[in-house]
């Protein structure tokens, strides 16, 4: 019975190891089948005619019913607008674009169905592509594959439909006026004066911190209009002063407006004319090099002005231009407000009584006519340690 046992433990084993043995190699074959079709995959990269980056001298898309434009001389030359050369073309749109194009790599390639299932009979964005020697190139992006979130393109020196990724569609999704340069903002830090003109109201904010106009040096900055002078919140002047560094232009409305445009905008004589004088920090170079070899600079701080006019209000925004240019923008209404209304009624400080109470000795109070004097001193009081015989003068706030 026992020599029984011992034989079928032993049937048992043999079948295990011999079970495991063939799974082990099964397993090795799959592991074998997959590498293999990886290698595969690797080797099929699937690819796209297209021309050298640097070959590239024009470029246009239609995208969302308006065909934009790009042309340049060479590689070493910037891109201008086709139509009109003078358009503030921003050069990080078409180095973009250049990017895209020389990064193309569909992702698979199939053939099969018709343009339609694709979404390429009408095409969401096509691309031409124009080498220096005059060839052309043409990327045509269809519909989204919901499973994978590629989409599909064809291009016309093929009949095959491609997967890619999304960048053509994101680095081409402009209209015109999306590729524009717009003016810069200076950063206004350290200002001296802000003078509003709107209509025949005329105010200036003067920042003085040696005026001592006013009972308390917490103020420093001051409103001249009506021929008075007030003393406006250093909190709430800041404040304005945020929002104005803040400002950003939303959109570009006219990047050549003329005298006739600018009237569309209420510009042509502007609702409200806003000047700011600031200083701002100059680096110069002096030609020389300290003992490490570095070059050696010089900053000295010059005088700018900042020159903001207003026009018509829409909605929640505003028109608005840089004083003399012929570009109109949008800007935030709320600001506009802001900078039309300033002065004494909108700037004026918060606080009740702006005293720096630790140097206060004594306040004057009028009753019925009657002025009282509260006197703030110290007055020495006799205070005894219940624990200690000794006793201890402390001095404490008193007011008589």
């Amino acid at each position: 019975m026992k020599r029984g046992w011992k034989l079928l433990i032993m049937l048992c084993v043999i079948g295990a190891l011999v079970g495991g043995y063939f799974i082990l190699g099964q397993v090795n074959a799959n592991q074998e089948a997959a590498e293999t079709a990886a290698a595969d995959t690797e080797e099929e990269t699937v690819e796209v005619t297209k021309p050298e980056k640097a070959d590239i001298v024009g470029i246009s898309y239609e995208y969302d019913g308006e065909t934009v434009a790009l042309t340049r001389e060479d590689s070493a030359s910037d891109w201008v607008y086709a139509d009109d050369d003078a358009f503030p073309l921003d050069q990080t749109y078409p180095a973009e674009m250049l990017a895209v194009i020389d990064a193309l790599e569909p992702t698979r390639e199939f053939s099969g169905g018709t343009l339609a299932d694709y979404g390429l009979d009408e095409p969401e964005l096509i691309v031409n592509v124009t080498d220096n020697d005059g060839n052309e190139y043409q990327y045509s992006i269809g519909s989204e594959n919901e499973l994978t979130y590629e989409y599909y393109m064809a291009t016309d020196d093929s009949d095959m439909i491609y997967t890619v990724d999304s960048s053509m569609l994101d680095n081409f999704s402009y209209d015109l006026f999306d590729l524009i340069e717009m003016e810069d903002v200076p950063a206004m830090n350290d200002v001296e004066s802000v003078s509003i003109t709107a209509g025949t109201r005329s105010v200036v904010l003067n920042y003085d911190p040696s005026a001592d106009l006013t009972y308390s040096d917490a103020f420093v900055w001051y409103s001249d209009e009506n021929g008075e002078t007030y003393p406006l919140g250093t909190d709430e002047v800041e404040a304005l002063m945020d929002d104005l560094n803040a400002m950003t232009w939303r959109a570009c409305m006219s990047y050549d407006a003329d005298s006739s445009t600018l009237g569309t905008y209420g510009l042509e004589e502007p609702a409200a004319t806003i000047v700011v004088r600031y200083y701002a920090d100059v680096t110069t170079a002096t030609g020389e090099t300290d003992d490490n070899g570095d070059p050696i600079t010089t900053t000295t701080s010059e005088e700018r002005a900042f020159t903001l006019e207003l026009g018509n209000f829409v909605g929640d925004y505003c028109y608005a231009r840089l004083g003399g240019s012929s570009m109109v923008y949008t800007i935030d209404a709320t600001l506009a407000d802001e900078l039309m209304l300033a002065g004494y009624s909108s700037l004026r400080s918060g606080t009740i009584c702006a005293l720096d109470f630790d140097t206060v000795d004594s306040m004057d109070v009028t009753i019925d006519g009657e002025t009282h004097t509260i006197v703030l001193g110290l007055e020495t009081v006799e205070v005894t340690d219940t624990d200690s015989e000794e006793d201890d003068d402390t001095a404490t706030p008193s007011a008589t």
